[in-house]
């Protein structure tokens, strides 16, 4: 709520800026008084919420702010709306406290202090580039700042730069807000649940899924140079049009700062994180946890950390470990004997940060043999699990042959290499044979690095003769296995395992250790050697997995024949312009045979240098040649659904006019070039610079739009800004005459064109063409005269813009430059529209009167210039759009607009068109008055209702001859299917609303509506109608005043006199009404008691405005007490004179005691 600046408000900004700190984990967390605010976005108190707040959330860009505001629990609107209901009780929906001090839902140590709820609250941020700064009250330091706030009608992408006392920054881009009603992002929610509140009507809502509205928080952490720093402000960009940020509150985390390192360090390894098992030995595949005792045990900033290994000593030989640089680490992959520590610095210890290291610990290597994994099996039926026998032919007459058979529980078998082995040397081809039952798959694995795991290129999938992974009768399944020139010589381990076919574990090279359903799993151990190479290599043969490619497209390169059982070889790929034997190295050499290549962009030849190590010696391969697709065969294959009536049935393209099938069949796509290129199809040509048309017949659908890419780049793509489209229906078998403009750098000669033609229900067909760019030509001499042209003869103030043209130069001339000039009409008097540009055309965004446009192009080469003739685009008076609606029985029965004398149009019938405009017709009007609010004086009542259909107005508040989303009301939204629906809205005008006949839009659809569907049209999905009226803003009216009461606050009906009205000071009688049951004079307010029923009833004087004075309401409750009774009798029993006794008198029923006499 809006309020002076009061000496409280003073105290409550001094509180915040010596601030309460709440300390968790060593870390104190203080709110931060933050000045620069710049609406407020909270209502609270009594009052409509366009009194109490300056702005929204999910409105427009500027005033006025008919959209949703955050509330407080102290809120009560005008008619009593208040937060919270039976449905949504406060202790689950809770609205902002009165204070603005709430917890983080994220952290119960960190608390929130909204700014005062009378005054500016929120930085808010609408449109794009907007920005916005918030100074510290107190700059002060912090090691993490919590910035909350949201964002309405969409996330917001925010750039928050923290400025500091000595002018030093940081920045933090990309910081996104997500939308007050976004369903994902838990992990920032501060709070949530609130409800909003609208600033149109003053009701409450708590909507969405979960109920919003939600609260957000931005995480900063500050880098460890700039924690001692005082943080001066804060400053938001938000460059993109999407979302209203709103910045609500910041809160200061700060550490305990270091002094000097920390002493006696000592790195530990553990089996887990955090835990307190040392780890003494390691696998390649063991997780170490690395972390130091003797740290501080809070939380302190200032520290930093490197950690160092070393396979030498426990002293000697520490190298650092790339991102190893907190305070923890977990160390993989570990392939030696390794000793770790940890080298901590203090930052601020006025030495520049002495680095002191830990005592280093020690984690041996483990053998191979002990790492390896066994693996199991989920279930205990031997179906699918027996392997009948394995066999593996070596190298010197030696062979793997075991016969598993059915395995005992658990399925695995280590065997001795004594018995069951066999020798392979690198480079070698072996093949793997596994005897399977029925319905059996295998796979296999051999450690070629001998690092103690199974690695994907160690992976095999053995399948049959025919290449299944399977048989359903027993028999053998194979392998080829080729040890590659990197395995390391020694014995390994070579795994097979089994399961039944229909179990996908095994097609994984990761799961060497995963569980299957059945099977059994076979451990044998194999020997590979391999001998140094020595003299020159023999020539190797490469070979390429495709032969010609697109740009853009991957392929391999593989060189086969190495030499059977040596090692110590590289390969060095090399490249060359196709047919020049120009090679040049790609990359540098490597121990594998195969080379991948990402691209290319032209043809190109490759081979490999095959090089022995030991020798230098080094031999070329053959040469293989890929060859390069000309760009136009590279287009994606077009996927469309279709129908027999959805189709193209003609493309005419300058001297191109293809008629095809009226059926449109599978697979709706048809390429045309090959036709062209028989010439039995003529290629049209274009220039660039120029323009032409397409114009596409279509299919006999009820709905059919279509649109053209042209690939002007040559990139074998159809990219957004090569798409043309008017993006009408053209109707059951219609033609779309679709205009492009050919950009003046178009790349000359052959490429493609695609057109498509698409129902409403994304049906529809896919044509590709050939089109010839011819080449530009130079500008020389004497320019031709030119004549100036526009996209329209009229234009509107606020228009989407229009563009200008010039005719009369040769399509296709480069070297010109094109100055653009303006004129009032008929003056003569042109001025330059910014400077000279290289394009011809010109993007005017809007004029606001008749303007004469003109271009003078120059020749560079030859310094020639034309003066077009000019071209006159006059200024439009009235520029609404008039939508299209449709359905015989969803229309607009009736509108009550409020104002002096009010609008009631009650037409109980659709529009032609569903369009009724109501501007000219007498009577039909009203008078507004600025700044006003009209408690439900929008009354609209609508026919064949649906759940969820929306009424909506708007106002030309501007008068900029447009609806923006700013001038939107939601008249309401409706909760059932009915029939004759009467929806009710409470209208503020705006105080900065143009005076003046002011054009209003009432809409209503059969669905929702956004503000920024004033002109949307449509049939089927837009079923409904709109009126348009005409109405007069005046300005602010004169304050009037309501205000009476009674003499008492409780009469009796029996009472000698009748009630009468006081009114307040200044305050005028109006009309004066009542609830059910009090006999009431409507013009004095006076009261017969007599003739009311007793009750409680609430009385309403109801002031009408008129132009000049606004009309007022006001209430007062009177209770009206049943009469009384006084009936009562003596004991009936006879009393004699003078006697000492007594006589009470006995009440009748419901009787009063009164003054007995």
């Amino acid at each position: 709520m809006r309020q002076p600046f009061t000496t409280k408000l003073r105290l409550l900004l001094l509180a915040w800026a010596l601030g309460t700190g709440y300390t968790s984990r060593g870390q104190t967390y203080t709110p931060v008084a933050l000045t620069g605010f710049t609406q407020d976005i909270i209502a609270n108190g009594p009052g409509a919420v366009s009194a109490t707040t300056t702005a929204d959330i999910d409105g427009g860009t500027a005033a006025p702010y008919t959209g949703y505001c955050l509330l407080a629990q102290d809120y009560v609107g005008p008619t009593g709306q208040m937060p919270n209901t039976t449905t949504y009780p406060a202790a689950t929906y809770p609205a902002l406290e009165t204070s603005g001090l709430f917890t983080s839902a994220l952290n119960s140590a960190i608390t929130f202090q909204l700014a005062p709820y009378s005054a500016n609250n929120a930085l808010r941020l609408a449109g794009a580039a907007a920005s916005g700064t918030l100074a510290f009250a107190t700059p002060s330091p912090a090691s993490e700042l919590y910035v909350i706030g949201t964002s309405g009608n969409a996330a917001s992408s925010l750039d928050v730069t923290v400025t500091f006392a000595d002018g030093t920054t940081q920045v933090f881009t990309g910081q996104v807000l997500p939308d007050w009603f976004a369903t994902t992002s838990a992990a920032t929610v501060v709070r949530e649940k609130l409800g909003r509140v609208s600033r149109g009507d003053n009701t409450v809502q708590y909507t969405g899924s979960p109920v919003g509205p939600r609260l957000y928080q931005l995480k900063l952490t500050l880098l460890q140079s700039n924690i001692t720093k005082n943080i001066a402000s804060l400053s938001f960009t938000k460059a993109l049009a999407a979302g209203n940020a709103v910045i609500l509150a910041a809160t200061a985390g700060t550490y305990p700062i270091c002094a000097a390192p920390p002493t006696n360090l000592s790195a530990t390894a553990a089996t887990s994180s955090g835990g307190s098992t040392a780890l003494t030995a390691a696998c390649a595949s063991t997780s170490i946890y690395l972390a130091a005792t003797g740290l501080p045990s809070a939380a302190t900033a200032g520290y930093s950390y490197q950690w160092q290994a070393s396979t030498t000593s426990a002293t000697t030989g520490f190298s650092n470990i790339s991102g190893a640089t907190s305070s923890t680490y977990t160390a993989t992959g570990q392939a030696a004997t390794t000793w770790y520590r940890v080298v901590v610095a203090c930052v601020y210890d006025g030495a520049g940060g002495t680095a002191v290291p830990s005592t280093a610990v020690q984690v041996t290597q483990n053998p191979a043999t002990s790492c390896y994994c066994v693996p199991t099996h989920s279930s205990t039926s031997t179906l699918y699990t027996s392997v009948t026998t394995v066999t593996l032919p070596g190298d010197g007459g030696t062979t793997l042959a075991s016969s598993p058979g059915l395995l005992a529980a658990p399925y695995y078998m280590q065997y001795p290499a004594s018995t069951t082995t066999t020798a392979l040397s690198v480079n070698g081809s072996y093949t793997l044979t596994v005897a399977a039952i029925a319905n059996q798959r295998v796979s296999a694995w051999i450690d070629y690095d001998q690092n103690g795991s199974f690695d994907a290129s160690e992976f095999y999938v053995l399948r049959t003769a025919s290449g299944a992974v399977y048989a359903t009768a027993a028999g053998n399944l194979t392998a080829t296995l080729v040890p590659p020139p990197n395995a390391l010589t020694g014995t390994t381990r070579l795994r097979i395992r089994s399961d039944y076919y229909n179990n996908t574990v095994l097609n994984t090279a990761t799961n060497a250790c995963a569980t299957t359903t059945y099977g059994e799993a076979l451990d044998y151990t194999v020997g590979l050697t391999a001998t140094a190479c020595a003299g020159t290599p023999p020539a190797p043969t490469i070979t390429a997995q495709l032969a010609t490619v697109c740009a853009g497209t991957s392929f391999t390169l593989t060189a086969s024949n190495p030499p059977v059982g040596a090692s110590g070889f590289t390969y060095q790929w090399q490249s060359s312009p196709a047919g020049t034997n120009a090679f040049t190295n790609l990359g540098t050499a490597q121990a594998l045979p195969t080379y991948p290549v990402a691209t290319q962009a032209a043809a190109t030849d490759y081979r490999v240098l095959l090089v022995c190590t030991a020798s230098g010696a080094a031999t070329p391969s053959n040469v293989v040649s890929v060859a390069q697709n000309p760009f136009y065969y590279c287009y994606c294959t077009p996927v469309t659904a279709g129908a027999t009536n959805d189709g193209i049935t003609n493309v005419t393209l300058g001297t191109l006019n293809n008629t095809s099938s009226t059926t449109n069949s599978a697979p709706y796509y048809t390429d045309y070039t090959p036709a062209q290129l028989g010439n039995t199809l003529p290629t049209p040509v274009l220039t660039p610079g120029g323009t032409a048309t397409v114009a596409v017949k279509m299919g006999s659908d009820a709905k059919q739009f279509s649109g053209v890419w042209l690939d002007f780049d040559h990139s074998g793509t159809f990219d957004a800004g090569e798409f043309f489209t008017l993006g009408t229906d053209a109707g059951a078998s219609g033609t779309s005459v679709i205009p492009i403009t050919i950009p003046s750098t178009a790349l000359a000669g052959l490429t493609k064109s695609c057109t498509a033609a698409a129902s409403a229900t994304n049906y529809g067909e896919v044509e590709e063409y050939f089109v010839n760019i011819a080449p530009a030509v130079a500008c020389a001499g004497t320019l031709p005269a030119t004549t100036a042209t526009a996209t329209v003869s009229a234009a509107c103030t606020a228009t989407p813009g229009f563009t200008l043209g010039v005719a009369g130069l040769a399509a296709g001339t480069t070297g010109l430059s094109y100055q653009w000039q303006s004129s009032p009409t008929g003056t003569n008097a042109f001025t330059n529209l910014g400077s000279a540009q290289p394009t011809p055309t010109y993007a005017v965004a809007s004029q606001t009167a008749a303007l004469d446009y003109r271009v003078v192009v120059t020749c560079t080469a030859s310094n020639s210039t034309s003066t077009s003739s000019p071209v006159t685009v006059t200024q439009q008076a009235t520029c609404y759009c008039a939508p299209v609606s449709t359905g015989t029985n969803e229309y607009i029965e009736s509108v009550t607009l409020p104002g002096f004398n009010g609008l009631t149009n009650s037409s109980y019938l659709n529009s032609p068109g569903g369009y009724g405009d109501y501007t000219t017709a007498p009577g039909l009007t009203t008078t507004l008055n600025q700044g006003a609010t009209y408690p439900n004086g929008v009354s609209l009542t609508i026919r064949a209702n649906n759940t969820g259909s929306q009424g909506g107005m708007w106002v030309d508040y501007d008068h900029s001859g447009t609806f923006d989303a700013g001038e939107y009301t939601l008249i309401g939204t409706s909760s059932a299917s009915a029939t004759d629906v009467t929806l009710l809205a409470t209208l503020a005008v705006p105080a900065a609303a143009l005076t003046g006949p002011t054009r209003v839009r009432v809409r209503w659809r059969n669905g929702s509506f956004a503000g920024t569907d004033a002109c949307t049209s449509g049939a089927t999905a837009w079923y409904g109608e709109t009126e348009d009226y005409l109405i007069t803003i005046a300005p602010a009216c004169t304050p009037a005043t309501a205000t009476f009461s009674y003499g008492s606050a409780a009469y009796c009906v029996s009472g000698p006199a009748s009630p009468t009205v006081t009114l307040a000071a200044g305050a005028t009688a109006g009309t004066f009404s009542s609830t059910t049951g009090l006999t009431l004079n409507a013009t004095t307010g006076a009261i017969t008691l007599s003739s009311s029923t007793p009750g409680t009833y609430t009385v309403t004087n109801t002031v009408a405005g008129t132009a000049a004075q606004c009309g007022a309401v006001a209430t007062t409750t009177i209770t009206l007490n049943a009469a009384p009774t006084a009936g009562f009798s003596y004991p009936a029993a006879p009393v004699c004179a003078g006697s000492a006794t007594t006589l009470t008198p006995t009440l009748t029923t419901a009787a009063t005691a009164g003054t007995y006499s």
